[in-house]
């Protein structure tokens, strides 16, 4: 699947799309792939929204998680887990942040930027893959592998 995004406000509404996606396949995880400033956190602050987390949806790129309680049940999805990959060089560091754990419990979506480490050793049934590229000055291309 590709979806062309010419604004935020478009990106954030295709993560309806994608969660719905989630939900039918009974994924709980999304790694997003992409260049620093191709959608990315835009995508998951539209993932925040659909599922009524009324706290600002910030890149995690310093803290390299940050966690928001999920108020709308609609989705099965109690909390949504943001990590970001980018600095860390091991598999350890990410398994010291707690990830594995969260990616057991269904009701926990959790999405990684820079999932690079991690990405073939998370089951395809349990995964959806995005790759974010810049298709223009303001458009942005999304692909789902």
């Amino acid at each position: 699947m590709e979806f062309k995004a010419n604004s935020s406000k478009e990106t954030k509404k295709f993560s309806k799309i994608v969660l719905e996606r989630l939900v039918k396949n009974k994924n709980n995880v999304l790694l997003l792939v992409g260049e620093l400033g191709s959608g990315k956190t835009t995508f998951v602050q539209g993932l925040g929204l659909t599922l009524g987390i009324k706290e600002r949806i910030l890149s995690p790129t310093f803290v390299l998680n940050r966690s928001y309680s999920a108020p709308i049940k609609k989705y099965g999805f109690t909390r949504l887990e943001h990590f970001d990959f980018y600095r860390l060089k091991s598999i350890k560091e990410i398994e010291e942040l707690g990830f594995f754990e969260l990616i057991k419990n269904p009701e926990v979506l959790v999405v990684a930027e820079w999932p690079e480490l991690i990405s073939n050793i998370i089951f395809n049934n349990q995964k959806i893959n995005m790759f974010f590229e810049y298709g223009g000055e303001k458009e942005r291309i999304i692909r789902i592998i």
